[in-house]
């Protein structure tokens, strides 16, 4: 059963991990990371080298979000499967925000952490409920 947890909780990192990779291939985060001006990016090899990237981030995406999919099943195995999803759902809500906030510098204001907080709160009574009947 504990298994179950941790194949839960790395599925969601692995699905916030998707995100990040999907946001470098979508987003200017190459582009401006390599450039100092938009131009010096439009020459061949940096163009190159920047699109390069951009595929590299598409197969992270593609990666992460098929091992994603395999630790999900395992989970859902080997836990209820309401638990399964809330155990995910949680730790893909709280990596992603971790890393972007890490990465690319997203804010986390108070109302932000207090909704996180309740969440947290709900997974814990969901996780830790008595399975004996009534």
């Amino acid at each position: 059963m504990r298994e179950g947890y941790l194949y839960g909780l790395a599925a969601g990192v692995c699905a916030a991990s998707g995100s990040v990779c999907i946001k470098g291939f979508g987003d200017d985060v190459v582009s401006k990371a390599l450039c100092s001006d938009k131009s010096a990016c439009e020459e061949g090899t940096l163009l190159l080298v920047v699109w390069l990237l951009r595929g590299l981030a598409l197969a992270g995406y593609i990666f992460t979000q098929g091992q994603m999919w395999v630790l999900f099943v395992k989970a859902l195995q080997r836990l209820p499967s309401i638990t399964a999803v809330v155990v995910n759902t949680s730790a893909n809500v709280v990596a992603s925000s971790v890393l972007g906030y890490m990465l690319f510098k997203e804010p986390l204001p108070l109302m932000w952490w207090m909704g996180v907080s309740m969440m947290l709160v709900g997974v814990s009574l969901v996780v830790t409920e008595d399975d004996a009947p009534s």
